[in-house]
């Protein structure tokens, strides 16, 4: 039940409570806002003064509320006191401003530091300022055009100013009128000379001056000071290192310029990274990048040595590390090359990467060319011309290593691959003119030599493999690389090869010798190399090598069936005639094998005959229709010595020519002296230089290997002469009573294995008169698709068809040739446009 008695009565007994405005409008306490203001400004003023005299820690300098001093500019703000505060407050901050930097602040010794210090005292002092007045703050700005405060509304410009921003300004105009901006920046940059010096300044003390400068705006003045002034320091630090009292050191001046960028980066990360890296490399670094300094091959060419010397294991990454900060996040900043620092120094500067890689193809064209030049035969003496035959043969070899070592240097430079062509350079080395013998023939001589010898190859392989290989690398590592040796000289040297007619013409007589007398080392490596040369060159060019090798095969094959077909002999071998000779036949395809000379007349033993017609009966009894022809130049023999030298009993097994060991037998007594008339009938031999050339191996080869004794027609008996080298007819040949070798197996020179001056000189005409066949091939398969051309768009078309070297004046003398054989005529209108004759 309601205690109030008077609800009992119902809705009619309520009272109506009314509210009346006062009579009188409430007011301010006199002298509020001057006593409230005062309070206000001047306890903020007194936390600044206390924090300068240090009494005590800044977080209890000061009694002043800030939660009573928020809610009294609250007040203020809301009785419309709000203008006159913000115009109070401003002076009160340029007061503080002169309590920070008294006048007598000039007479500070170390500027830097004081400024700093003051500063940071005055920036507490208006975080407190800024805290207290927040409301006013929100509400109100200055506009510093106008000066005056203005409300805050939503559209502001640059020229209205916050609490914050109107404080740093009193700073600010306080240290321009003491003059010591203009100190506190000579001091600063004195102290970032210093530390680039080394001298280890105080980076904090630079950082928190930066951004001093930052926050009051004086940035962009400050660039204006400092820009000149860092150009003229770095340009005085470049003519210092062009001036250097030792010399030009070209790879001391790379790592300090690296050393600096790196420096600029990573220790000066308050100033603007690009800008200040721009600085550098401009006026430090570019004035060096020029033919003079850094790029003079006296500078360039021992930074480049050096790192092909000295190159780690594998090649990095072509993309990654492209600059030196970059090379800074990985860890391997001070690690790099000067070779490697320079590249990536010069990639931040325009046209930077062209010059350097320039440079390098340069190097390589220089190093290459005299590689070339060094392996040619000296006429001056023959000790010279024998070292330069010794070059002939490590020239190809040298060249490689140099190729190898600049693809891992171009693989391992930051973008690399995108700058550096020397596909160029190299064509330019294998295909230097006049060069004798030329770089396809040195090339051709050079794969004979390591397929027929497997120490070589492997030495070539290890040579070149030995300055990529790292130290964990085993021997798995340098078989590999040996397998890769030919790949490498493809890929190297023959695809950059214009002459590849003579390379596949001396390779193919090469090969023919390595099968025929059985020098082949492993038959899959050589079929791999003549695969190789098929992928680059296409069917064609391999199509006879491929066919050497099929007749090899067959030949193995056709022996062992007629084997088969003979009557087992006295001493139990198949094959084994009166006599004890045992023949071995291979059966050569013409149009595959190299033309040997022909020796119809040579007188074979009654031994060799036999075995010989029985052969000849049954290959021409299975293969009915085939033409034989006996290549007698190509035979080799074993032949059983007994009684040879000084120990009568030892038996020796001579490896040698059929036409060598024909020689050898005509010597049936020790006492038979033999001139070259009498052994060139006996054996039947048409041609005397190739007799003496037989009777030179056998008397004049190495040591172990003179089975006969050269007696002079003119030597003294009681005189010691030296035996002439050349042969006369009237000179006696006799066995060598003095023999001794302490190998059971001798192999004796072959006279065909050994290539000769007028081989050589066949050779290449043979290859010159195909590329006159291949010439006008090339002329009559254009006239007969344009049936009319002028002669200057005929010549033109006909090189860059013709894959070997040739020069104009070739193609007009075959022009010549087809005009005087009606293939194609002169217009009569026009005498430079040709026509074609069907």
């Amino acid at each position: 039940m309601p205690r109030n008695k008077a609800l009992k009565g119902g809705s009619n007994s309520l009272r109506k409570v009314k509210i009346k405005p006062f009579n009188k409008p409430p007011t301010l306490p006199p002298n509020f806002y001057e006593q409230t203001s005062s309070e206000l400004l001047q306890g903020t003023l007194n936390v600044l003064e206390r924090g300068r005299a240090q009494d005590q820690p800044k977080d209890q300098s000061s009694n002043l509320s800030l939660q009573n001093s928020y809610n009294a500019v609250v007040n203020l703000v809301t009785h419309q006191f709000g203008p006159r505060l913000y115009q109070d407050l401003r002076d009160a901050m340029q007061k503080a401003a002169r309590q920070v930097l008294p006048d007598d602040a000039k007479n500070e010794a170390t500027i830097l530091e004081f400024v700093q210090t003051q500063y940071q005292l005055f920036v507490d002092y208006l975080l407190l300022c800024k805290h207290v007045f927040l409301p006013l703050d929100r509400t109100h700005l200055w506009q510093e055009d106008g000066q005056m405060v203005v409300k805050r509304t939503m559209a502001t410009s640059h020229t209205h100013y916050t609490l914050w921003e109107v404080g740093l300004c009193q700073f600010r105009d306080r240290l321009t009128e003491l003059k010591l901006d203009d100190r506190v920046y000579e001091d600063w940059f004195q102290m970032l000379e210093a530390d680039w010096a080394g001298h280890y300044a105080q980076r904090s003390l630079l950082q928190a001056t930066w951004h001093m400068w930052q926050d009051l705006h004086l940035l962009p003045l400050i660039m204006t000071r400092l820009q000149p002034d860092l150009e003229v320091f770095l340009q005085r630090e470049s003519q210092q290192a062009m001036e250097g009292s030792g010399g030009y050191a070209a790879a001391s001046f790379v790592a300090y310029v690296y050393e600096k960028w790196m420096h600029m980066s990573y220790q000066w990360t308050f100033l603007p990274k690009t800008w200040l890296c721009t600085l550098l490399e401009v006026h430090l670094l570019l004035p060096h990048l020029h033919a003079d300094w850094l790029l003079a091959s006296q500078n360039f060419y021992p930074l480049l040595e050096q790192e092909l010397l000295h190159q780690p294991g594998g090649p990095t990454s072509p993309h990654k590390s492209s600059t030196p900060a970059a090379a800074a996040s990985t860890g391997s900043s001070y690690n790099q090359s000067a070779m490697v620092k320079l590249w990536m120094l010069a990639g931040r500067l325009p046209n930077g990467y062209k010059q350097v890689a320039t440079c390098i193809a340069e190097y390589a064209r220089t190093k290459g060319v005299a590689l070339v030049q060094q392996s040619q035969p000296s006429t001056a003496t023959p000790q010279k011309k024998s070292a330069s035959n010794a070059n002939h043969h490590t020239m190809i070899a040298d060249l490689l290593e140099l190729q190898q070592q600049l693809s891992r240097l171009v693989q391992k430079l930051p973008r690399g691959t995108d700058h550096i062509a020397l596909k160029p350079v190299w064509e330019e080395i294998v295909n230097l003119p006049n060069t004798t013998p030329t770089i396809a023939e040195s090339l051709a001589k050079f794969v004979d030599q390591i397929l027929k010898n497997n120490k070589k190859m492997d030495q070539y392989a290890l040579q070149q493999s030995s300055s990529s290989a790292s130290p964990t690398m085993g021997l798995a590592s340098a078989n590999n690389s040996s397998s890769d040796l030919l790949s490498r000289i493809i890929s190297g040297i023959f695809v950059h090869l214009q002459a590849k007619d003579i390379f596949e013409a001396f390779y193919k007589r090469d090969l023919a010798k390595r099968l025929l007398w059985n020098r082949v080392v492993s038959m899959d490596v050589e079929k791999q190399f003549v695969s190789l040369l098929k992928a680059e060159c296409g069917a064609g060019y391999t199509s006879k090598m491929e066919g050497m090798f099929q007749d090899v095969d067959w030949s193995r094959e056709a022996m062992s069936r007629y084997k088969q077909t003979l009557p087992m002999g006295g001493g139990g071998g198949a094959g084994i005639t009166t006599g004890g000779v045992e023949m071995e036949a291979q059966v050569l395809t013409t149009g595959y094998w190299p033309v040997y000379p022909q020796y119809p007349h040579l007188i074979l033993p009654q031994s060799l005959k036999e075995p010989q017609e029985r052969f000849t009966n049954h290959y021409k009894t299975k293969y009915q229709g085939r033409r034989m022809t006996w290549q007698y130049a190509l035979g080799h023999c074993i032949v059983r010595a007994n009684g040879l030298g000084k120990n009568k009993n030892k038996v020796y097994e001579l490896v040698m020519s059929l036409c060598q060991a024909l020689v050898l037998i005509q010597f049936q007594s020790t006492d038979q002296k033999l001139d070259l008339p009498y052994l060139k009938n006996a054996i039947g031999l048409d041609e005397r230089d190739e007799v003496e050339r037989i009777l030179q191996s056998l008397a004049l080869g190495k040591d172990g290997t003179r089975v006969l004794r050269k007696l002079d027609y003119d030597a003294e008996p009681n005189k010691k002469k030296k035996v002439r080298s050349q042969v006369d007819d009237r000179d006696k040949f006799t066995v060598n009573m003095n023999f001794d070798s302490n190998q059971r197996r001798i192999r004796i020179t072959n006279i065909m294995w050994k290539e000769t001056k007028e081989e050589r000189v066949k050779t290449v005409e043979a290859v010159s008169r195909d590329r006159l066949y291949m010439i006008d091939a090339s002329l009559v398969r254009i006239m007969k698709a344009r049936k009319t051309i002028l002669h200057q768009q005929l010549i033109p078309q006909v090189l860059e068809q013709v894959k070997v070297p040739a020069q104009p004046n070739d193609v007009k003398k075959r022009i010549e040739s087809l005009i005087e054989r009606e293939y194609m005529e002169r217009d009569a209108k026009d005498r430079n446009r040709y026509n074609y004759l069907a």
